[in-house]
């Protein structure tokens, strides 16, 4: 919850807090603000010990949050904040073409020297 707290924007954590709600299945935890009705829900997926997928799944909760657009400087720092807490090392971002179903201007997707993406909405 503190890597939350510090790499996410306060209206999630705020959320998540003190709610308990966190299921392991498999090698990934759920971590959500409801057990029956979640509006929002984290998943992170650890193998080995590291975490190699995190995803945010909305719902509905991103409707109540600011609908400020975050722009490719804002983004690759949250992107460097989230690697260092997460993974404990700095990355190199190049920005890169878009995936299929990702073409549209809500998206920004970028990579680090190893081939790991990052995939914003904003």
């Amino acid at each position: 919850m503190n890597n939350i707290k510090i790499t996410m924007p306060s209206d999630v954590y705020n959320a998540l807090k003190n709610k308990e709600i966190y299921i392991k299945v498999n090698n990934t935890f759920l971590i959500a603000n409801d057990k029956e009705n979640p509006t929002l829900r984290l998943d992170f997926t650890y193998q080995d010990g590291k975490l190699v997928q995190y995803v945010s799944k909305k719902y509905g909760f991103v409707d109540n949050m600011k609908d400020d657009k975050i722009n490719e400087e804002n983004a690759k720092t949250l992107i460097q904040l989230f690697a260092m807490t997460f993974f404990n090392q700095e990355v190199a971002l190049s920005k890169i073409t878009p995936l299929s179903g990702y073409e549209t201007e809500n998206y920004m997707i970028f990579e680090d020297i190893h081939k790991v993406m990052f995939i914003l909405f904003g």
